[in-house]
């Protein structure tokens, strides 16, 4: 595993560039990415994490659990103004019940 280069990775202020970074990850490196990843850059990375072929169900549970998805298990209705959000969970949530990892 690149530790350091995914530290360095988890502060790059580049988008692009960390989006090529986790197109080439092994699950493991995604796994401790999106564990710290900050949430409040919004969805794009963890789309990449999530549409990465080798993204485990470990780590899409992990992704799910992160951005909230308790919160849409409780009420799948609740919060669809938050659309970003909703489309975001409601898409792990269907590729995780689909068997896609």
């Amino acid at each position: 595993m690149r530790k350091e280069l995914i530290s360095d990775m988890i502060y790059e202020s580049d988008d692009e560039k960390v989006k090529a970074f986790l197109a080439e990850c092994d699950d493991e490196e995604l796994y401790v990415f999106a564990y710290n990843y900050t949430w409040g850059n919004g969805f794009d990375i963890p789309t990449v994490i999530i549409n990465n072929s080798c993204c485990s169900l470990s780590t899409a549970l992990l992704v799910f659990y992160r951005a909230d998805g308790y919160s849409f298990l409780l009420d799948k209705e609740a919060d669809s103004d938050l659309l970003p959000w909703h489309m975001f969970v409601s898409n792990i949530y269907s590729r995780i019940i689909n068997g896609a990892y």
